[in-house]
């Protein structure tokens, strides 16, 4: 993330995660928690439907500088995830 320590966490040479601190859109009091990232074809949507179904953005669809757009939401059971479009799915 820009301006925020990153750390990738990787597989041999596949990146398969990463650590850094609570961003600062989340809202005051959320615990921290371990986000789950899901590929979709469009964030903003996705922010949309969680709205329309009950659920509640905790960050709004937000570009990630060379990697894409993504959005965290919870659900209507408290559960936390995370939707991403990542930039080169975009452009194929």
């Amino acid at each position: 993330m820009e301006g925020e320590p990153y750390t990738v966490i990787k597989a041999g040479d596949r990146r398969v995660g990463g650590i850094m601190r609570m961003p600062v859109q989340v809202p005051a009091g959320t615990l921290p928690y371990w986000e789950t990232y899901i590929t979709v074809d469009d964030a903003d949507a996705v922010a949309r439907e969680v709205e329309e179904q009950g659920g509640r953005i905790l960050v709004l669809p937000t570009d990630i500088p060379n990697v894409g757009r993504f959005c965290t939401f919870q659900d209507p059971q408290g559960e936390v995830l995370s939707a991403i479009m990542y930039k080169e799915m975009a452009e194929d």
